[in-house]
Parts: C-alpha cells; structure tokens; sequence
C-alpha cells in the first residue's frame, strides 16, 4: 500500500517536473525569441537611420534614437557620433532611392593613359572609386598628415612630398601660380626634413582642419593636366607590380590585374603566408572538382584567403570589396558595382581575348563559404 502510494506520488511529482520543465523550455524559446526580435528592430533602426544620402544625416538620426531611447548607444559612440553630426540634431528621412550602381563617372580620361596603356587607367580609376579619392581630393589628419590624389598619397611617408616635387620640376610657373603667396610653405613642406615638414602642414590647419585656401591650392593642383599626369604615372609602378603577381599565380584576365593592383594599394603585397595558403586550398579545389578551376573561381579562392589574413575588424568589408571584384560585380559598402562599367572585363589581359568560366553557381558559393 505504501509503496504503491509512494509510486503514485512520484509519478505524479514527474509529470509536474516534466510539465515544469516543458513550460520553462517554451518561456526560454519565447524569451529568445523576444531578443531577437528586438535586435532585429534596432537594426533596422540602424539600417533606416543610415539610410541617407550624407553622412551628418546618419549621425543626427543615430544620436536622435538613442535620445529618444529607441536605440541604446554608449555615451563615447555618441561622442563620435556628434563628431561629424550637426550643430542641431534633427532627424533626416532615409533615402528611398535603391542602392545604384557605381557608375564610371570617376574613370580617368583616355589623354592619360601612359604611353597608350588604357587597362592601367581603368584598373586606377576602380580602385580610385572604391577608396573614394580623386585627382582633386586633399583630406588631413593629425596622425597621417595630408593625404591628396588618386591613391591618396600621405606627407606621412613622404609620398606626397615626392609628388609634389615632381610637380615643381614639371611646370614651376604653374606649380607656383597655384600655391601663390603660399608658395613658402610648401616648398618648405616639400623640401625640409620631418621636423620642418610637420610646421609647414601646421601652419595649414586649423580647428576645423584644413584651411579653405589650401583645400583650393591642391584642388587647383588636381585639375591641372600636366599634373594629373603626373600622379598617373606614380600610379603606374604598382599596375606592373600587379601585372607580375598576377603572371605569377597563373592568372590572365584584366579583372585578376584589378583584384591585384586592389589589394596591392590596400595591403601593400601578397604575403608568402597567404601565398601559400591559396596553393593549399587551390590543389584542395582541384581535387575536390576534379577539374582545373577556372579565373573567375581562382580569383573568389583568393578573395576568401586574402581576406581570412587580414584584422579582424576589418575582414569583412576586405572580404566584401575583394569577392564583388573576384566576381565582377556585387555589393560594396551599400553600393552596387559592375565592373564591366569601368571596361574591366573577364578578357585575356594581354590579348583582350574573352576568358572562358565555367559558371558554376554551387562550386562558386562553396569556394566563398571557405570549405577549401
């Protein structure tokens, strides 16, 4: 009698357990459930706020929902928030307009292209869009000094320096008709050692950064021809470095050209590390295929190993940037890009030849998941 009470006492204390557990399971679910669907309405929050055609907009937006507790922010991602928002925080409506392709507007003109080389200037000008620079832009910051041109040449290395002296010995009337009663400051900026250099570029700024008269001088500096040229040719060095690396791992299309005159700017070379990173998991694609993989699955390879190397916080948009190029078109920073619109096509480097693909939509998204 007793241990049948018992039995029945544990039974029942079992299917309490059970029930419990099954309502705590489902409360744990819902309660997930809630998280997600709450990190899901902050990032659209996020993605609606930046939404817009300027970059002050998206800040004023971003620190309006956090003020109105909409969004939850720290106070230092509010500190660099108002740094480029406005005085007057007023939120800005998105931008209803789709993310639209890059069009070529920043292609170098054809009168540049050194002695008759047009893939150079258009490998140049892709990736001048992709860093957003331009002939005519001079930005400044405390820790690289003055950036100006193309590629963005910094006083930090001595590039810009370099530059600018090529521009003087070019045309010193025009080059001194430019900088005009400023004439001294860059000289000594460009022909000083660092210490003098540091001054010169001081002597430029402001709390507001650049001064306007200065911005002028190098914009007028950008939209000279002669000089334009000049920073071309600067250019150029690294085109034939990534012709070479290109020749080296078997790659012959103008978009492999690209991908490596890209990555040379971005990471300054190819490791040996990732060199041989890429030939592990190239003769794992190989076997894995059973057949040689074409340029356009070598180049999504190498897009995903080059990526894998880089920092952290950075990978993904490496990533992003380095695969839309491996593909000839995709997304980049919210922005959609085609690369034949810059006339860089699958077509043989040197021949202008077309290059077959295969095409293969399966073995590409495998290559991009990082299964080899």
């Amino acid at each position: 009698m007793i241990v049948t009470l018992a039995a029945g006492v544990l039974a029942l204390f079992g299917t309490v357990f059970n029930g419990w557990q099954s309502w705590r399971v489902e409360q744990i679910k819902q309660e997930k459930n809630s998280e997600l669907e709450e990190r899901k309405r902050k990032g659209d929050l996020i993605l609606q706020a930046i939404k817009t055609d300027q970059r002050e907009n998206a800040a004023a937006n971003l620190i309006f929902l956090a003020e109105t507790k909409l969004l939850t922010l720290s106070e230092d991602q509010i500190a660099v928030l108002k740094k480029y928002a406005p005085k007057e925080i007023v939120p800005v409506l998105p931008s209803s307009k789709p993310p639209s392709s890059a069009l070529p507007s920043s292609v170098l003109p054809a009168s540049l292209a050194p002695h008759g080389d047009t893939l150079a200037l258009r490998v140049i000008s892709l990736t001048m869009t992709l860093e957003g620079t331009a002939l005519t832009r001079i930005d400044y910051d405390q820790s690289e000094g003055l950036s100006f041109g193309l590629l963005g040449w910094t006083t930090m290395n001595g590039q810009l320096q370099q530059l600018l002296r090529g521009c003087r010995e070019t045309d010193a009337a025009t080059f001194e008709k430019i900088f005009g009663s400023d004439l001294a400051a860059i000289e000594q900026m460009i022909n000083g050692d660092s210490t003098s250099a540091s001054m010169a570029i001081q002597s430029m700024v402001d709390q507001n950064g650049l001064k306007a008269a200065w911005k002028k001088h190098f914009e007028d500096l950008g939209k000279e021809p002669k000089f334009q040229q000049i920073q071309v040719n600067a250019a150029v060095p690294f085109v034939e470095k990534a012709r070479e690396m290109a020749a080296e791992l078997d790659f012959h299309s103008e978009r492999g050209v690209a991908f490596f005159f890209d990555l040379i700017v971005q990471s300054g070379n190819l490791s040996q590390r990732s060199t041989e990173a890429y030939n592990r998991s190239l003769a794992n694609l190989t076997k894995a295929i059973n057949r040689p993989p074409d340029e356009v699955e070598k180049l999504v390879l190498l897009a995903v190993v080059t990526s894998d190397s880089t920092t952290p916080r950075f990978r993904n948009r490496i990533k992003e940037r380095r695969l839309m190029i491996a593909k000839g078109q995709g997304q980049f920073a919210g922005q959609a890009y085609e690369l034949d619109k810059f006339a860089l096509g699958l077509r043989d480097a040197k021949t202008g030849q077309p290059i077959k693909a295969f095409n293969d939509t399966a073995i590409l998204a495998r290559i991009e998941s990082g299964e080899f």
